[in-house]
């Protein structure tokens, strides 16, 4: 797909998206198609982080008409720049086979790369395999390393991976504490799988004094999400609480669910 033109190459995809979107103009445009005549420019202009947007808005069909065809273009024209994300994008598609002939070796190939340029999804999703051996030969040790730099970049699901890593000690040192600090790190952040570890981490002493309350905390907010497991761990704990406690308790996931919700909408 990268080093290749597919339909009418570059210049025929700029020239068919801008007349695209100046035709939806003439028949009063929503937002969205306004936005993508804008992109359009900027991308064939040459913007590396237009020509990824463009190509997201096509994949998704805002302001233009999906084609997953036209996205896979314009992330492939980005990626020749280096941008590193679009490279990721178009060797998920072709690992998957969406909207291009399948070539899972190929498309791992394409995420290896854009995780040695940094993109902290294409790390994550290259943990992943490696921990699975999907595509390449298992190495938890790989996996774990790609877990951590994509932790270390911000990225959610891969601090929560790490942290099973450093629990379970596959492919790194094993610890409870540097389990608990990444799955803290997601669960802080909404990951529901890592607050029901942290509550169970809160209400076993590891990595953290045990602490009752802030554990059924940690598996109230996780039950919020609907995640089974810590709705049953909720019960179970909150039957042990005095009313007092469960009360307080409950009261404070209220405010930081509240507060959650004021800093989305920010």
């Amino acid at each position: 797909m990268i080093g290749r033109r597919t339909g009418f190459g570059k210049r025929g995809l700029v020239a068919a998206s801008i007349l695209g979107a100046v035709a939806a103009l003439a028949a009063d445009p929503a937002p969205e198609q306004v936005e993508a005549v804008m992109l359009a420019d900027r991308a064939a202009a040459g913007d590396a982080e237009a020509q990824s947007a463009l190509g997201d808005r096509y994949a998704e069909g805002r302001g233009v008409a999906q084609d997953i065809s036209q996205a896979l273009e314009w992330w492939a024209t980005a990626a020749r720049q280096g941008h590193a994300a679009s490279l990721r994008k178009v060797g998920e598609r072709v690992r998957s086979g969406q909207g291009v002939e399948a070539d899972p070796a190929k498309g791992l190939a394409m995420i290896r790369k854009a995780a040695d340029l940094g993109d902290a999804d294409a790390l994550c999703a290259l943990g992943e395999a490696c921990a699975a051996g999907a595509g390449v030969a298992t190495n938890a040790a790989e996996a774990a390393a790609c877990f951590l730099r994509a932790a270390r970049a911000g990225h959610i699901a891969a601090a929560r991976r790490l942290a099973g890593h450093y629990e379970r000690g596959e492919g790194i040192e094993r610890s409870d504490a540097q389990a608990a600090v990444w799955y803290l790190q997601a669960a802080k952040r909404g990951d529901a799988a890592a607050q029901n570890a942290v509550g169970l981490f809160y209400a076993q002493g590891r990595g953290f004094p045990q602490e009752s309350g802030t554990a059924y905390f940690w598996f109230l907010l996780a039950a919020e999400q609907g995640l089974a497991d810590a709705q049953a761990n909720a019960k179970s704990l909150g039957a042990q609480l005095g009313f007092a406690d469960r009360f307080r308790v409950k009261r404070e996931v209220e405010d930081f669910l509240q507060r959650s919700r004021t800093e989305t909408a920010e």
